[in-house]
């Protein structure tokens, strides 16, 4: 190279920072991932400087000498150029090329969930966690909560989610509620068995009722069922009770069915109570092969009676339009993934950020920070490159190749968790994640 020579990229280049110090560099139709240092070395090869002008500028910003930058420089841009298939065009006059860099897209979630206790009043047999075992039993400090709703306000979020656990047994549950009030959320959703929802709870609902949203559970019509699923006598009159007093001050209410082979034939019988007390939105989901329910043949339904139960949501669903709502992943159309970790974070009890509700963080290390430790927003930003690679991840399903023939596929369809999770099994032998998934995830989670 001529050192009096103006040194530039024969290649269109862009460069899309992700963090502070993570970049993507696109060359042609090829992405790699560079930190900052090297993206700023890229974006001084322009055309309007020299080589000797380069490393003058480099050991003014660094402040090494010069002979010391070229010695680190000079090599790294051979390395570039090897690795990457770049060439540079050398000039005797300064004709500047543009090197494109996109804004820095910074994702952060609008929905965010708060696990704000693990103990729960039931033990159901569907449920992804230990919530309620002896062994959970922590909670979130009512400071911690509070400052951690004032982070996730300021990151923009504007529905939150106080879940558990069961949100009804968490002992400041009043306080969390009117805190949450005062901030700019557009919803505060309360997700509960619905068992022990005091009057002081409803009264502050109903004095705030344009602000909520209530999730009640209800698994069936008798409390024979009921106690064989929760594990607790006596809570029918207790749920339904609770269900129509928020149905008559017309509370935004869902209330929730997780189906299974001891109550799958009775779902039309749930959803046509639910309509005549009062509810508006009610939503099914099957049961889950995670958690509790891993392997329980009470529990999990065939095709065959899934296809039941969609044939009596069909005439429920002729009976009264858009009243219900099915948690099934196969209905999510056109998306990549459900928005997990992106669009919506969920913060456990002890305040881990993990990638979904459903993650009970044993399957791999998913979790990217803690928020008694960090901001919600310094997670985010430390985490960038992680989070927008799962913004881009295209779920299990059967429209991809990878996936189409595959025998997991009923379990990991539409959900990236069950997709990471069926691949831990045998990394190499699935293709979505070899295929699929980037390196930048498979770095983080760590399942070969």
């Amino acid at each position: 190279m001529m050192e009096n020579q103006y040194l530039s990229w024969k290649q269109d280049l862009t460069l899309n920072p992700l963090s502070d110090n993570i970049y993507e560099l696109f060359v042609g139709e090829n992405k790699y991932y560079i930190n900052g240092t090297a993206a700023q070395i890229i974006r001084l090869y322009d055309g309007t400087r020299t080589q000797d002008e380069i490393m003058s500028t480099l050991s003014n910003l660094y402040k090494e000498r010069q002979q010391v930058i070229q010695e680190k420089v000079l090599p790294f841009v051979d390395t570039l150029c090897q690795e990457y298939q770049l060439e540079l065009n050398h000039s005797d006059c300064e004709n500047k090329v543009m090197i494109h860099v996109e804004e820095q897209k910074k994702v952060y979630p609008h929905v965010a969930s708060i696990e704000l206790t693990e103990a729960c009043n039931l033990r159901c047999k569907h449920c992804y966690g230990s919530f309620g075992e002896s062994e959970a039993r922590r909670y979130m400090k009512l400071e911690i909560a509070k400052k951690l709703l004032d982070d996730l306000n300021a990151l923009g979020v504007v529905t939150i989610e106080l879940t558990g656990g069961d949100i009804t047994v968490y002992p400041f549950l009043q306080e969390i509620i009117e805190y949450a009030l005062t901030l700019d959320f557009t919803t505060i959703a309360l997700l509960t068995n619905g068992v022990l929802l005091s009057q002081k709870i409803i009264d502050l609902v109903l004095q705030n009722k344009e602000r909520f949203l209530v999730q009640i559970d209800l698994h069936g019509l008798s409390d024979e069922y009921l106690e064989w699923f929760t594990g607790v006598p006596n809570t029918l009159d207790r749920i339904q009770n609770n269900i129509k007093i928020l149905a008559e001050h017309q509370v935004k209410m869902r209330v929730s069915t997780i189906v299974t082979k001891k109550n799958y034939q009775d779902i039309s019988k749930i959803a046509e109570w639910v309509h005549q007390a009062g509810g508006r939105i009610f939503g099914i989901s099957p049961v889950i092969n995670l958690g509790r329910a891993k392997m329980n043949e009470d529990l999990l339904l065939t095709v065959d009676e899934m296809h039941q139960v969609n044939e009596q949501l069909e005439i429920v669903n002729q009976k009264y339009p858009n009243f219900i709502s099915i948690v099934v992943e196969s209905r999510r159309e056109n998306t990549l993934n459900c928005g997990c970790l992106t669009s919506h974070v969920v913060i456990s009890a002890r305040g881990n950020v993990k990638i979904c509700t459903m993650d009970s963080m044993s399957y791999f290390n998913s979790v990217i920070g803690n928020v008694f430790e960090n901001s919600i927003r310094t997670i985010f930003d430390k985490n960038m490159q992680y989070v927008s690679a799962f913004s881009k991840l295209k779920a299990p399903d059967d429209t991809l190749p990878q996936c189409k023939d595959c025998s997991n596929l009923a379990f990991c369809n539409k959900c990236i968790l069950r997709g990471l999770i069926s691949a831990k099994k045998n990394p190499l032998q699935c293709a979505w994640y070899q295929e699929v998934v980037t390196d930048v995830i498979k770095q983080q989670i760590q399942i070969e």
